[in-house]
């Protein structure tokens, strides 16, 4: 049937002749030449495609004078199109079936690609070899579930977008996200995380990733209405998910263990936070382990049963990769697939990295994003990128317990210093004036002491060679 409708299609557009028709527009804007089956179909589609680009018409006698010096077709061809001509009620039918005929060819055609992926040993073991091929059939069905094909866009279909952007924000339609971290959620206003964002949290160990991490994880659940999918591969499943009991319902952690079954106040509020977190669309995975490749399937998987917001991944250098030269590149070619992941389901991907060790020799440890371990192509590919640091770590006399969450890049908007504070195994928003009036203390009070330590050592030297 693809051969009937295709010249059906094409006849249906020139009696028409015009996008000023709603059908006739949205056919030219979805549909592409390679989704035709001969090569005859397609030249005369793209004569069309020209006519319309130009603001011309494209009723049957102006397209064959378009073909005339194209040897591919002949005016009986345009003709014969003309004759078959679909009703206007039909294009949008004939449309659909178009794609699905040109999606089931495309199909057949990677069956034999699969093939020589499972086949090749190149591409790993046994069990890699399946995930890529796994990848290619997701992408195949999310292809097919999206059925609207990407392109090139005129100014008009952007500026149309726009629009309905603005006004979905307007009317309260949430079309960006929100982290849970107050200051950071104040200084983002008004535009938020947008959907697509790659957020990167980075830190050096006991600095809090995990922590932020289940704080985040926590919040989109509660505000997004969406799906969050969480892949560990440091911690086991069991004790992220008493880090979201802990957050969720502000209880200290150690007291799971501390207080006794007999304590039934307690014990039933802890119930209650474990029974509410069961029936959130809160989906984890903890093996040590995980290719890029899994978890492309896996997020697909739950985004076609229920909308994913939020996909977070602790952390990059632990997940299985292919073969590269270099580690540089393995990490880069993640964080592509990660950024490209998000942006194809509209979510956002929070990334967790451990930092170098060398920014621990510097005065000011307070971390940027070139401490990343081989990861450079992180500050390209990430939309947001955040630091964590307590100065309690490094100094347990310096008066506070903050943790600073700095912001050094953002694409949206601008940078920022947010402020938290770890209390019972779960982090809590401070007043963030009053945390940053204590860590500029604690920074002026450091500055002191290096300035008095520098000065009696200048001191000593001048009294030894006295």
């Amino acid at each position: 049937m693809s051969l009937e409708h295709e010249q059906s299609l094409i006849g249906g557009l020139m009696k028409i002749a015009s996008c000023e028709s709603d059908i006739a527009s949205y056919i030219l804007s979805t549909l592409k030449p390679a989704s035709f089956s001969v090569r005859i179909n397609k030249e005369i589609y793209k004569a069309i495609l020209f006519l319309n680009a130009n603001k011309m018409y494209f009723d049957n006698l102006s397209v064959m004078k378009q073909v005339e010096k194209n040897d591919w077709v002949e005016i009986r061809d345009v003709d014969l199109c003309y004759q078959y001509a679909a009703d206007g009620s039909l294009l949008r039918q004939y449309s659909t079936a178009i794609k699905d005929e040109s999606m089931e060819r495309f199909s057949v055609a990677k069956i034999a690609d699969i093939q020589d992926m499972i086949t090749n040993p190149e591409n790993g073991n046994i069990a890699q070899r399946l995930g890529l091929a796994e990848s290619v059939i997701s992408g195949l069905i999310e292809q097919m579930q999206n059925r609207e094909e990407k392109g090139l866009r005129d100014a008009g279909y952007w500026a149309g977008e726009w629009i309905d952007d603005k006004e979905a924000y307007h009317s309260g339609e949430q079309i960006s996200y929100t982290l849970g971290i107050q200051g950071i959620d104040e200084a983002f206003k008004p535009k938020g995380v947008l959907p697509g964002s790659l957020v990167v949290v980075g830190a050096r160990p006991k600095m809090g990733k995990t922590f932020t991490a289940v704080k985040i994880i926590d919040h989109f659940l509660k505000e997004s209405g969406k799906a969050v999918c969480a892949f560990s591969m440091e911690m086991r499943g069991v004790d992220i998910w008493e880090r979201a009991m802990s957050s969720r319902g502000r209880v200290d952690s150690d007291s799971f263990y501390s207080v006794s079954m007999e304590n039934t106040n307690f014990w039933d509020h802890a119930g209650g936070i474990n029974v509410e977190l069961a029936n959130s669309q809160f989906y984890l995975d903890d093996s040590p382990c995980v290719s890029m490749a899994k978890i492309k399937k896996e997020v697909r998987e739950v985004h076609r049963k229920n909308p994913v917001g939020l996909v977070m991944v602790d952390y990059l250098t632990l997940m299985g990769t292919e073969e590269a030269e270099r580690n540089d590149l393995k990490y880069a070619a993640i964080t592509k697939e990660l950024k490209i992941l998000a942006k194809e389901l509209g979510c956002v991907i929070l990334l967790l990295i451990q930092l170098n060790r060398g920014l621990e020799n510097r005065p000011d440890k307070r971390p940027v994003p070139s401490d990343g371990r081989d990861t450079g192509q992180i500050e390209q590919d990430c939309d947001v990128w955040i630091g964590l640091y307590r100065e309690s770590v490094y100094n347990a006399d310096c008066g506070h317990s903050l943790t600073e969450a700095i912001v050094r890049l953002n694409r949206a908007g601008s940078n920022a210093t947010a402020y938290l504070e770890l209390n019972n195994g779960y982090f809590e928003d401070v007043c963030q004036l009053e945390a940053h009036r204590q860590t500029e203390k604690a920074k002026e009070e450091k500055r002191k002491e290096e300035q008095d330590n520098e000065e009696r050592s200048t001191f000593k030297g001048r009294g030894k060679r006295a």
